[in-house]
C-alpha cells in the first residue's frame, strides 16, 4: 500500500490506522496509533471484539488513515481505502481446535499501474533536461493501459505529459 500525502501542509502525518467493516461508521476490526512508518513487513494492529467473520466468508472493509497537523492535533480529514478480504482457518502446532482468523489476506481492488523507469542524467542539475524512460509497465488486474500521464508540476506550477496508451519518453527540466 502506498499513501502519498498531498495536503497543503508537508507537516501533517499519519497518527492512527483503523481497519472497519465498510460503511460509514462501521465495526472497528482493529487499529495502530503506533505508526513509526510504514514497513514491508506490515503493521501490528490491535484486534478488537469485531473481528468475527462467518467460516467460508469474506466482508469489504475499510482502511482508514488519521491525519495530524503540525500542532499534532488530528486533522479533520482522513484517507480510505477501499478493500476486500479473506481469511483462512488452520490449526496451531500442538492445538487440535481450528484458529479462526488466523492468517489475512489483504487485497486492493483495482491496484495501481506499476511502472518502471529510468531517467537521464542521473544526478541532474538546476535549470538541465532531463529525459524519463519508461521501462515495463503492467497493470496487475491484466487490463490494457489505456492512458498514461506524467506529472512534473509542483503546486502551482503544473507541468505534465499525458496521452492514449502507454507512457512514451518524456522530457522536463530541473525544477
Amino acid at each position: 500500500m502506498r499513501v502519498k500525502n498531498i495536503g497543503t501542509s508537508a507537516d501533517n502525518q499519519f497518527v492512527k490506522l483503523e481497519v472497519r467493516l465498510a460503511g460509514t461508521n462501521g465495526a472497528l476490526l482493529a487499529e495502530t496509533t503506533n505508526l513509526s512508518g510504514f514497513r514491508s513487513t506490515g503493521i501490528s494492529l490491535t484486534p478488537t471484539g469485531n473481528n468475527v467473520v462467518a467460516d467460508e466468508a469474506s466482508a469489504e472493509i475499510w482502511i482508514w488513515l488519521t491525519l495530524a497537523g503540525p500542532d499534532k492535533t488530528v486533522a479533520d480529514r482522513t484517507v480510505r481505502l477501499e478493500t476486500s478480504f479473506s481469511f483462512t482457518e488452520g490449526t496451531v502446532s500442538g492445538d487440535t481446535a481450528a484458529v479462526r482468523g488466523s492468517s489475512f489476506t489483504i487485497a486492493i481492488n483495482n491496484p495501481p499501474v506499476v511502472q518502471d523507469f529510468t531517467w537521464t542524467p542521473a544526478n541532474p542539475q538546476y535549470g538541465q533536461e532531463i529525459t524519463f524512460t519508461p521501462g515495463t509497465v503492467s497493470d496487475p488486474d491484466g487490463d490494457a493501459i489505456v492512458y498514461s500521464r506524467w506529472d512534473f508540476g509542483e503546486g502551482a506550477d503544473p507541468r505534465y505529459v499525458e496521452r492514449n496508451g502507454p507512457p512514451q519518453e518524456a522530457k522536463t527540466k530541473y525544477p
